[in-house]
């Protein structure tokens, strides 16, 4: 009898913990037996399915993230989602800012407050609006905007917790609680871009030193700038950084030397840069610098093609500050800037003139030259026209090519009926 004691304690004790089942059969087998053990193993197997059923239904949370981040100046709820058991009541939520103490954020007791009711201590103590909801089985604080004070860390052992308490079924308080770590960041972005040269509406000469300044600013601290010039990115200069550890902003400052500065550097420049809050998106800002310089070639076509009684438009490209005019010639004589045929149009502000030529005849191929002028200087630029032997379609989307191809089917039909009625 005294080894068949010991048996069935050690079964109960490697059984009890998977199912309730086997230890009210070994029950039963001690009761047939009318053994002393009874007395003895009555208070274990009590204590054991009691601490079996309050286990199983326990409150639990469910959905917290323990590190979370928060924008500066945007704004953020704190939220834990949690699960009663079966015949649980919800007693208790609260949350509480912990450091060298515990500050109550916002509490919730179903039993003395009216449902969907939330006691808030607005532990921050700034002003800053601060709400408190309780959704179902959610226990949320949503401040209205996130400062960097509002940060905690495990190294400076602080955090935010969440604690959710319920009554059992045996009268006993259940509880689950939750830390979370918050980060708090501020997407990079450009304050201001400007240049020693902003104020001189003429700009100044070629060869001529000049700085850009880009103030910027980001928690955490963004990445060094990246400078483009008309769209492509630049990495001349000399660069020259500062820190202001008041309003955590940076500049940087880019030296251009006058052995560096030519008229490639004319035109817009932008600031960019990005920390981890910007999800890879570039903060930018731009501004205009003016480099005084004679016309320069920026990208023209240097040959062109056409079919005759076609059209076909020249294009012309010049870098030019100030803006520069212009004019086109065929060989040595002047194009008139409009006419019945040829049209000239100018754009003075990105440096561009068309010239379009219309009902192509083998008088118009050759060498036409664009001219680019400034008070600085000027500019020469060939461009050679050439006849292709593609055949000019009949209809085309030229207004002035289906009028003449309309003429000209009329023309043959009077023709026709001329010839026919000789006949």
């Amino acid at each position: 009898a005294e080894y068949m004691g010991y048996f069935i304690l050690l079964i109960l004790f490697t059984t009890l913990f998977k199912s309730i089942l086997p230890v009210l059969y070994l029950y039963n087998i001690i009761i047939m037996m009318k053994s002393h053990y009874l007395v003895l193993f009555l208070p274990i197997l009590l204590s054991l399915v009691a601490e079996k059923i309050r286990g199983a239904k326990n409150v639990k949370i469910v959905t917290t993230s323990t590190n979370q981040h928060a924008h500066i100046g945007k704004e953020f709820t704190f939220s834990c989602e949690f699960m009663l058991g079966e015949n649980q009541q919800l007693r208790q939520w609260k949350w509480e800012l912990v450091d060298q103490k515990s500050t109550t954020l916002a509490e919730f007791i179903p039993g003395k407050q009216k449902t969907g009711t939330v006691t808030f201590h607005n532990g921050w103590g700034d002003g800053r609006n601060v709400t408190a909801r309780s959704p179902n089985t959610s226990a949320q604080v949503t401040l209205s905007e996130v400062a960097k004070k509002d940060e905690t860390s495990n190294e400076q052992n602080q955090h935010y917790k969440c604690s959710v308490y319920s009554d059992g079924v045996s009268g006993a308080d259940n509880e689950d609680d939750t830390s979370i770590y918050l980060k708090v960041e501020k997407p990079a972005e450009v304050i201001s871009i400007m240049s020693n040269i902003n104020k001189m509406s003429t700009g100044i000469p070629i060869n001529t030193a000049f700085n850009v300044d880009c103030e910027y600013s980001g928690i955490p601290r963004p990445s060094f700038p990246i400078w483009s010039v008309n769209g492509v990115i630049f990495q001349g200069g000399q660069r020259t950084h500062t820190v202001s550890d008041t309003n955590n902003t940076y500049h940087e400052i880019l030296s251009i030397s006058k052995f560096q500065s030519s008229w490639e550097l004319h035109g817009k420049w932008e600031c960019l840069v990005e920390n981890t809050a910007n999800d890879g998106i570039l903060a930018t800002k731009g501004t205009n610098i003016s480099i005084m310089h004679e016309p320069m070639d920026s990208g023209t076509f240097d040959q062109y093609e056409g079919p005759i009684g076609g059209e076909v438009t020249l294009i012309c490209r010049v870098s030019a500050w100030p803006s520069a005019y212009f004019a086109w010639f065929y060989g040595d004589k002047k194009i008139e800037r409009r006419g019945n045929r040829i049209q000239q149009t100018d754009d003075l502000i990105d440096g561009q003139s068309t010239l379009t030529v219309k009902h192509l005849d083998v008088n118009d191929f050759g060498v036409y030259t664009c001219q680019a002028e400034n008070k600085r200087g000027s500019k020469s630029i060939a461009i050679l026209l050439t006849q292709n032997d593609t055949p000019y379609p009949l209809l085309s989307n030229s207004a002035d090519q289906l009028e003449n191809s309309l003429v000209l089917i009329v023309y043959n039909f009077i023709l026709l009926f001329v010839i026919y009625g000789i006949i």
